[in-house]
């Protein structure tokens, strides 16, 4: 007998598996034209959801373009508006043109009787227009109105309008800019990526503002193929967002993506060619194909992986190198591995990625000891756990207390939204925790585009741009986030444009001086002025205080600058005393850097000396909250009223020991901040808040008894002058009397007013 030949078991584990492999291809096979037909659907519906994702960020994209004309507009608008007439407004405006943007063809106010004050001088009858109807008949406060024909050069223009309100808070006009129909096209043209569809905007009628054949502008739309003519420029206007099939107007079956503008009653529309799409599926239907024929060799690989090698691993050992050893946190190599695996797989959609970390972290750690810290860190990471948890993200720590949050949102505003009732629930716990501490975050958005699906956006981007974000915090204690954008990025340019720019400024006197009068309440002359600088850049404009004084004071230029103003004033009073000009006390602000009393004096009187100036029109401002020793504003205090000049504390009764400084300082004078008033008087409610009321009484009562003038700044409303007067303050500055001028307009209302 023949004996029979038995089977190599290794040969029988390699014909069992490739059985098995065989089988799972067939099975594949079956189930791959459900899967594809499955797929069709879902990637129809992704189609549209990333096209309609770009609609929403051009319509974001021309809000902000929106915003920042608007903002030019009410740049425009101040308290004096109330109280003057449409003829006072337009030389105002006219007064003002400087500030007008770009893009304005021309700024007006429209006033009750519907007539147009322009800046050209010229009045026109706007009473049949669609803006003067809705902000003085309807009672809208913004309007954006249809295309309409401006005068005098009767060019087609959309015309913004902002109500003004007098001082009963009744509507009295509008401030209105027109802006050139054809510079909506140019926003356009900025903000669109790539060469894929075509953007149109539409106003609330269904006509025309922007389309890329200017013969289409100002009118609607009706597609000639049959079937197709409901569906119209009119009817997507009536809807606030959507997708429909439709023809383009040259006759193309097109799909047209659309959404409504916040704010404003035009709809911005994506036209995308149909052959787009078809083109589009037909490549994804191959993609899934080979996905899943990959897959099946991903998984016979897997099995085979598993077998040879789980031996030698165990998921202990994989986590030690993975997770963080005191909170079991991603550790931020793998988070970052985890959220752009995240991040890939759903390259459509939008995502919100946070850097936090807690303020005066290494004081904590060497005041309260590592172990306490690290009680710390872990209380802080169980909240940040429930916040990723909830959100379906990733979260990771980094070195000490940074820590990184990766996940999917639905849309920036909820997100923001979420992370401010998180941020208030966590404030609230930490404050029943037994040691306070502070977090501060900073948070980038990744928004897809076009372009998404096919480049490979970076976490550690996200993150450079979160963290940046959150640099811009600094020492602010006031503010706990901040947001990586465009704007973001610009004030960090014009910082550094700032400061490489400012010592060839003050050389090219780009810095000048006004004046803002202080008026007697008793008489209503005015007794002083102040000293204000501005700058005028050469790239960046006209600039308040508020843009350059805090950099100025981080890298000490401020004290160049402030012995700049000190000689601008002087030669202006020498001016003044040459002309026998009227002339008045003016004070002048020193800076909180000026921390060495003797080289200051010198410094001081090393200029005035220069000039033939009674001291007694001199008056220096201290300000109550500075960083400054006590016994140094003291000696300061005490070499000028040597020297014959007058000293003020600035932003009195706003820092934490005002009435210890009253022993300390003997100051001449005490000037109260603003925000006393705003606190005792708001005219959205009727009368004083009696507490707030009695504190500024007690102040000014203080003063008295010390024999100190007082005076209140930031003054603009009568209501304010009044309770002033009452309580008998000696003096007041602010817009209710007047602005901070330039010499001439200072010289001249002081002549008035003398």
């Amino acid at each position: 007998m023949l004996q029979k030949k038995s089977i190599d078991p290794e040969k029988l584990k390699i014909i069992s598996f490739v059985t098995t492999a065989i089988l799972m291809l067939f099975v594949n096979a079956i189930l791959t034209n459900i899967i594809i037909k499955k797929t069709n659907i879902l990637t129809e519906q992704k189609y549209k959801d990333s096209y309609q994702i770009l609609t929403e960020g051009y319509a974001e994209a021309i809000k902000h373009k929106l915003d920042v004309q608007l903002t030019a507009l009410n740049s425009f608008n101040s308290p004096e508006l109330k109280y003057l007439e449409s003829k006072e407004i337009q030389k105002l405006l006219q007064e003002k043109k400087y500030n007008n943007h770009s893009s304005f063809l021309q700024v007006f106010f429209l006033d009750k009787d519907g007539n147009s004050w322009c800046q050209n001088g010229n009045v026109y009858e706007s009473s049949d227009r669609d803006f003067y109807k809705a902000i003085l008949k309807n009672n809208e406060t913004i309007f954006f109105s249809s295309p309409v024909v401006i005068r005098p050069n009767k060019s087609a223009a959309i015309v913004y309008a902002t109500a003004i309100y007098d001082n009963n808070n009744s509507v009295k006009g509008a401030l209105c800019a027109a802006i050139d129909i054809y510079h909506f096209k140019e926003v356009i043209n900025e903000i669109k990526i790539g060469t894929e569809g075509q953007l149109i905007m539409l106003d609330k009628h269904g006509k025309f503002i922007v389309h890329s054949d200017d013969t289409w502008l100002n009118k609607q739309y009706f597609p000639a193929v049959p079937g197709f003519q409901s569906k119209s420029s009119i009817s997507v206007v009536n809807k606030k967002e959507g997708m429909i099939e439709t023809f383009s107007t040259k006759e193309v079956p097109i799909f047209l993506f659309f959404r409504r503008i916040e704010n404003t009653n035009w709809t911005l529309g994506l036209s995308i060619p149909k052959e787009n799409a078809d083109t589009l599926k037909y490549t994804q239907l191959i993609y899934q194909i080979l996905i899943i024929a990959i897959s099946c060799f991903v998984i016979i690989s897997v099995l085979i992986l598993e077998l040879s090698l789980f031996s030698f691993f165990s998921r202990n050992q994989l986590l030690a190198t993975t997770r963080d050893s005191l909170t079991n946190l991603f550790t931020r190599q793998k988070f970052e591995e985890e959220a752009q695996k995240l991040l890939n797989r759903n390259k459509t959609s939008k995502f919100m990625l946070i850097e936090t970390d807690i303020r005066g972290f290494k004081f904590l750690n060497q005041n309260n000891g590592i172990e306490e810290a690290n009680k710390i860190v872990c209380y802080f990471s169980s909240f940040l756990s429930k916040l990723a948890e909830q959100n379906n993200g990733v979260l990771g720590r980094g070195h000490a207390d940074h820590f990184y949050i990766f996940y999917k949102i639905e849309s920036v505003h909820k997100a923001m939204n979420n992370f401010k009732e998180f941020h208030k629930n966590l404030a609230n716990e930490i404050k029943n925790y037994e040691i306070q501490f502070f977090p501060k975050y900073g948070i980038a958005f990744y928004i897809p585009d076009s372009e998404s699906k096919f480049k490979k956006t970076s976490i550690k981007e996200l993150i450079g741009h979160a963290t940046f974000a959150k640099n811009t915090i600094k020492e602010n204690i006031l503010t706990s986030y901040a947001i990586y954008d465009s704007t973001l990025l610009k004030k960090s340019n014009d910082e550094h444009y700032i400061e490489s720019h400012m010592e060839q400024a003050l050389q090219d006197k780009e810095f000048f001086v006004m004046y803002q009068p202080k008026i007697d309440l008793t008489t209503d002359k005015v007794v002083g002025a102040e000293a204000l600088v501005r700058w005028n850049s050469s790239k960046l404009g006209l600039m308040t205080p508020y843009k350059f004084i805090p950099l100025f004071e981080k890298n000490n230029f401020i004290k160049k600058l402030d012995f700049y103003v000190y000689e601008e004033v002087f030669k202006f009073l020498q001016r003044c005393i040459d002309k026998n000009d009227p002339i008045v006390p003016i004070s002048m602000n020193m800076s909180r850097n000026h921390n060495k009393p003797d080289k200051f004096i010198h410094d001081f009187l090393a200029i005035f000396r220069k000039y033939n100036i009674p001291p007694k029109y001199i008056q220096i401002e201290l300000l109550e909250r500075t960083a400054l020793d006590r016994n140094i504003l003291t000696s300061i205090t005490t070499m000028l009223h040597k020297e014959g000049f007058t000293v003020a504390m600035d932003d009195f009764g706003t820092g934490e020991s005002s009435l210890n400084l009253l022993t300390k300082v003997p100051v001449d004078v005490l000037k109260f901040d603003k925000s006393f008033l705003d606190e005792a008087i708001n005219e959205e409610r009727t009368g004083l808040d009696q507490d707030s009321a009695e504190v500024i009484s007690s102040l000014i009562s203080l003063g008295k008894n010390l024999k100190k003038k007082t005076i209140f700044e930031g003054v603009e409303t009568r209501v304010q002058v009044d309770f002033l007067k009452s309580i008998d303050c000696d003096q007041v500055q602010g817009f209710f009397y007047s602005k901070p001028l330039t010499e001439e307009e200072y010289l001249k209302f002081l002549k008035e007013h003398i």
